[in-house]
């Protein structure tokens, strides 16, 4: 269950759960709800009666536990998947690439999106087997901390026929000197969609990071 979600009733019961229910009427009358349970401080904890340095170590521990769990939980959710467009450049793209690959070959790359990075999995060119059906495949992780900036626009091809792709385009810092991100090919009218989803993400996990190392050292 989702610690940041709790009920007043559910602080008291899980304060049941580790052995310090005493404290359960006190922290209702001052309705700390889970939300707020997750930023009680030391000398709150003080204000609320927990007066043993015993007490206040063991719930200082829990609750970076409870923390931990649920940032742990939102950082590896999926949030976005999908494959990547094949047939991309409209019409005479399906054209030609029937003509000259079999269709079986066309084996579409997929991205998926957690709130911890982006999975990019595509094929592995430097790994061409020679024949065309036996090429292999590569996932590359992303971390959105790499990330500098998301754009996304729709790429016109002459003779449309509803196959062109929105193109969003992943920048990373380049002061890391990482390997590009070669872009995203989504269905025509979701890129802003992804792009804005993306965007999300990585400013969460930039507002998740400070606590995170600070729970992690507790």
């Amino acid at each position: 269950p989702n610690s940041f979600k709790w009920s007043t009733l559910d602080v008291a019961n899980w304060l049941e759960s580790i052995g310090l229910g005493c404290f359960a009427k006190r922290f209702a009358e001052h309705k700390i709800t889970g939300d707020l349970l997750h930023v009680l401080t030391e000398d709150h904890l003080k204000e609320l009666g927990v007066s043993l340095i015993g007490d206040r170590a063991l719930l200082m521990h829990q609750i970076a536990r409870l923390w931990r769990g649920a940032v742990h939980r939102r950082r590896f959710r999926t949030i976005w998947e999908a494959d990547g467009l094949v047939y991309h450049g409209g019409c005479f793209d399906w054209c030609f690439k029937q003509m000259v690959c079999h269709p079986c070959c066309n084996d579409p790359d997929h991205y998926r999106l957690t709130g911890a990075a982006l999975y990019v999995t595509e094929r592995d060119l430097k790994r061409h087997k020679g024949a065309c059906c036996q090429t292999s495949k590569h996932t590359r992780a992303i971390d959105l901390s790499v990330i500098a900036g998301v754009s996304d626009f729709h790429r016109n091809a002459v003779c449309d026929c509803c196959c062109s792709a929105d193109v969003v385009v992943v920048d990373l810092d380049k002061e890391k000197g990482l390997e590009p991100v070669d872009p995203l090919l989504v269905t025509k009218g979701d890129g802003h969609v992804v792009a804005q989803k993306l965007r999300a993400a990585i400013e969460e996990a930039q507002t998740l990071a400070p606590g995170m190392q600070h729970m992690l050292r507790m």
